[in-house]
């Protein structure tokens, strides 16, 4: 059998020998050196792939596609049993497209799959069942650094973003529904959009599944300029038995949202029930901000609750607010007028500030919430 030869030095492309590795399964090792991908590496069933920690895999200049793809997105059937450990991803957002790139002109092979992305994302997996991606930076996405659709029995943990913050909507961990039965945990460093988004609504075509989340812990999220750490949207489909717990950091935007997205779906409600928030060590940000999210950064509250959301059961727990920036004007909890959010318990909320104190809640809504 052949040799498979990698060039390593970040000039050749080494697209297809990694390919070929993968294409073998199993446990599949990647080396120390730089490796320049030009078009989706596939991923298949039962293979462990181990990105040895200072390689370096570069998406090449104007091909404007994924690092990282499983076969099952393309095949539209269930992945089982993937992991992704290890290694630098680096999606050289400053020489790639962004969006709304027809597919016909794409230079990656997506005749396969005509629903693909027109937002450019860094790692897609779709369609899986045992799930692992763990021990992993992500550096520069043109939009979400980590795409995850359709997904049953999935851990995310020890992921750090080494983001530019350059363009708009660079996620972390994306999360789109269906989903069930998924562990998020220590997630590090700033992004330029949600560090973790639990979506189980499509937003934009590149989101190609629909349905609900359930039974989801996010367990850590660390960071020092942050937007928004963990947004949970609901536009139909519901987002039920969440755990959110030890967030840790400043923000532009929010530490936790509840959110919906334009246009709605008028036939179902949107559903955000059983959410449990603790361990909130969180404020608002003294970092950057580019001028349009000053505002953001004065006014918006650490939690909220977006208007036209239906909320049930939900728990806010331990928060301890250190407030260095004495100038923002934002609460620790916000209801938005036109929000509805029942059976909601608030208790050991804790703050201090450099600047002028703000309420614990700011409820603009008719909802009747209980303060201990």
């Amino acid at each position: 059998m052949d040799e498979i030869k990698l060039w390593k030095d970040g000039i050749h492309d080494d697209t297809a020998a990694l390919q070929a590795l993968l294409d073998k399964r199993g446990e599949v090792r990647v080396p120390d050196g730089r490796y320049l991908i030009s078009k989706p590496l596939i991923i298949h069933d039962d293979t462990h792939l181990i990105v040895a920690r200072n390689a370096v895999l570069r998406l090449a200049d104007h091909v404007n596609c994924s690092l990282l793809d499983n076969d099952g997105l393309y095949e539209r059937r269930v992945n089982r049993n993937i992991t992704i450990e290890g290694g630098i991803w680096d999606g050289n957002n400053a020489a790639q497209e962004r969006e709304w790139i027809p597919v016909e002109d794409l230079p990656c092979d997506y005749d396969k799959y005509i629903s693909n992305s027109l937002i450019v994302l860094m790692i897609r997996l779709v369609h899986t069942e045992h799930l692992v991606v763990r021990d992993i930076i992500l550096r520069d996405p043109t939009s979400y650094g980590i795409h995850i659709a359709d997904a049953r029995y999935f851990t995310v943990e020890n992921v750090h973003f080494d983001y530019d913050l350059s363009k708009p909507n660079m996620d972390g961990v994306h999360i789109q529904g269906p989903a069930r039965f998924g562990v998020i945990r220590n997630i590090m460093g700033d992004c330029n959009d949600d560090h973790v988004a639990l979506c189980a609504n499509g937003t934009t075509r590149s989101e190609i599944t629909r349905g609900d989340i359930e039974d989801i812990d996010i367990d850590g999220i660390f960071c020092e300029n942050g937007y928004t750490g963990i947004r949970l949207l609901s536009r139909g489909d519901a987002v039920r038995n969440i755990n959110i717990r030890n967030v840790h950091g400043a923000f532009r935007l929010f530490a936790v949202s509840f959110t919906h997205h334009y246009p709605l779906h008028e036939d179902k409600p949107v559903l955000l029930e059983n959410i449990h928030l603790s361990d909130l060590y969180v404020s608002k940000s003294t970092g950057y901000a580019p001028e349009d999210q000053i505002p953001a950064v004065i006014n918006n509250s650490l939690v909220w609750f977006e208007s036209g959301t239906n909320c049930r059961n939900i728990t806010v727990e331990r928060v301890y607010r250190h407030e260095k920036n004495e100038m923002t004007k934002a609460p620790a909890i916000r209801i938005s007028r036109g929000a509805t959010v029942s059976d909601m318990t608030i208790s050991d909320i804790h703050q201090d500030f450099v600047g002028d104190p703000q309420p614990i809640l700011s409820n603009e809504s008719t909802s009747e919430v209980l303060i201990r």
